[in-house]
């Protein structure tokens, strides 16, 4: 007989981080990876059991996950970098993101901004540590290039978190292996030393 820990859902944070649309196919839904990314970090959130994500809000990645996870029921933690994050913003990704963010608050999720500051150098990786000190796994949606998600991955690598990467050229997982993400973080950068 299962004991009485099976039965309950423990809670369960898992951190996103990933690419901004340019890097997933365009700013236009009809022809990038949305539809695709969303299916995957649906089945992901599902198995792994999430029962709350931690989410920068960024456009993209960020975004889709923030939208698969309250359509799953699935609390999101909103760590946003700074004031008026969404300014520069085509105004349609500023609707979406106002229109995320009210259902965040209608669902009871939190939103966090890590600086009370307008824009400045270091607020996203200010809010990329947060994202990894406040979870327990990270998923990344990333091909292994150079910027902000190859920085939030290795911060967690560092950190101690498993990552699991979800490659969007193959639309395939990559479990998490240390001398697989040092590989990859080497290659990314040049550095044999990491």
């Amino acid at each position: 007989m299962a004991g009485i820990d099976s039965l309950i859902a423990k809670p369960f944070r898992l951190g996103i981080t990933g690419h901004r649309p340019d890097k997933l196919g365009g700013y236009n839904d009809y022809e990038n990876l949305r539809g695709p990314l969303m299916l995957k970090m649906r089945d992901f959130f599902l198995e792994k059991g999430v029962t709350t994500l931690v989410s920068g809000m960024a456009l993209g990645t960020d975004q889709w996950a923030t939208e698969t996870a309250l359509d799953l029921g699935i609390r999101v933690a909103a760590m946003i970098p700074c004031l008026n994050q969404e300014k520069l913003w085509p105004a349609i990704s500023q609707a979406y993101y106002h229109a995320l963010l009210d259902r965040i608050r209608k669902a009871e999720g939190h939103i966090i901004y890590v600086s009370l500051q307008n824009y400045e150098k270091g607020c996203m990786h200010r809010r990329n540590l947060e994202i990894v000190n406040s979870s327990e796994e990270m998923l990344a949606v990333w091909t292994g290039s150079k910027g902000g998600t190859r920085d939030c991955v290795r911060t967690a690598v560092q950190a101690g978190l498993p990552v699991t990467v979800l490659n969007p050229n193959t639309m395939e997982f990559q479990k998490h292996e240390v001398n697989l993400y040092h590989r990859l973080l080497a290659e990314s950068d040049g550095s044999e030393n990491w």
